[in-house]
């Protein structure tokens, strides 16, 4: 995805930025990309008006490091403490033990655990009856 798709345009501020020619590394999203990505933002003369321009954005802004930040980093940040009940185990845990709905970009209301144990029964179950697992 373009910058200039996933956020609506390119503002005038954005030809200052360190990014700005770096279109490639910022299409990849291996973890030493998004390290040299951070740090690029770090050094950034306009990452507050980045910063700004993403805070505007709904649903935490476009999947890519904005202001030295990565999507999810972005949205667990105001998050950080939040919790939930696991409707499966009933365990509290941090809103980031839930896995994310790709549908409406909110959070499952079953753990990343229970939502794994299920997967495997699914998958157990499948070899059992000698059908292909995916």
């Amino acid at each position: 995805m373009s910058l200039a798709k996933a956020i609506g345009g390119i503002p005038r501020w954005h030809w200052d930025a360190l990014c700005g020619t770096k279109g490639k590394l910022w299409a990849k999203k291996t973890a030493a990309a998004i390290a040299e990505q951070k740090q690029i933002c770090g050094r950034c003369p306009v990452r507050q008006k980045c910063a700004d321009a993403v805070a505007a954005m709904s649903k935490g802004g476009p999947d890519l490091v904005m202001a030295g930040l990565t999507r999810d980093e972005r949205l667990d940040g105001d998050l950080v403490f939040a919790e939930r009940q696991c409707n499966n185990c009933t365990q509290v845990k941090r809103l980031s033990e839930f896995p994310r709905r790709a549908r409406d970009n909110g959070r499952s209301m079953r753990c990343k655990d229970c939502t794994n144990a299920a997967h495997r029964e699914q998958n157990d179950a499948r070899k059992t009856r000698g059908e292909k697992t995916r």
